[in-house]
């Protein structure tokens, strides 16, 4: 009797340790926007489901992502559902959007709340690249409220 109650207290934190990320990535509610040059980005993320939408040129449309969104222990990984391309000329910085949109079917990246209204965002993909973005909200659902 006391082996099965071991097994079974075993096999529930194991499932419970597989489940966490997206357990805690159901929790997110946060959204951002990011500018650099012409260049915008719209994030948002509301019970799992994470969105984001790029506007590679001035006045020339714009792409979306859409994502399911998991996290643990800072590291976020966003799962692809579906991508749009809604521009309407082809530049060089469109086609860059598009092809990392077209790169993967999912994304992993360190997200980490360094204070109550900004997260730093490091990805190695396409380059290492860190980003320090202003958000609103929760990226988890144990993180700190903003």
């Amino acid at each position: 009797m006391k082996h099965s109650k071991l097994i079974l207290i075993a096999f529930i934190a194991f499932v419970g340790l597989l489940l966490f990320p997206i357990i805690n990535g159901f929790g997110c509610d946060f959204s951002f926007k990011y500018m650099i040059g012409d260049r915008e980005e719209f994030g948002s993320c509301k019970l799992g489901q994470y969105t984001l939408i790029d506007y590679p040129d001035e006045d020339n449309g714009y792409t979306v992502l859409n994502g399911l969104y998991f996290n643990i222990f800072n590291n976020a990984v966003i799962v692809v559902t579906s991508h749009e391309d809604h521009t309407k000329k082809m530049t060089p910085e469109v086609m860059s959007a598009i092809n990392v949109l077209n790169q993967r079917s999912w994304y992993q990246m360190s997200m980490k709340q360094i204070s109550p209204a900004h997260m730093a965002v490091y990805t190695n993909t396409p380059s290492d690249t860190m980003k320090v973005i202003q958000y609103k909200g929760k990226l988890s659902l144990f993180d700190k409220d903003a």
